[in-house]
């Protein structure tokens, strides 16, 4: 499903009520990801996220917790090449 190949993709059922969601696994980091509309920039990438791999809408969703900015820091590990 990848854009610059062939990458397996993973469903996921995310909130209440479950939200369809496709992710890619990475050893990079061990939290979950995904897709929200504040996301996306510009606009149009979200109809394109959203025909690929689905994007969580925390405002439909009643479990949506917002624990504010933090960072992963998983492009630590990327270098220049």
């Amino acid at each position: 499903e990848g854009d610059d190949g062939q990458w397996s993709t993973f469903d996921l059922r995310v909130g209440s009520p479950e939200q369809n969601v496709r992710v890619l696994p990475s050893t990079a980091g061990s939290a979950t990801w995904v897709v929200t509309p504040g996301g996306c920039d510009p606009p149009l990438i979200c109809s394109v996220a959203e025909a690929r791999a689905g994007i969580f809408n925390q405002n439909q969703s009643t479990t949506w917790k917002d624990l504010g900015l933090f960072t992963l820091a998983l492009e630590q590990n990327l270098r220049p090449q």
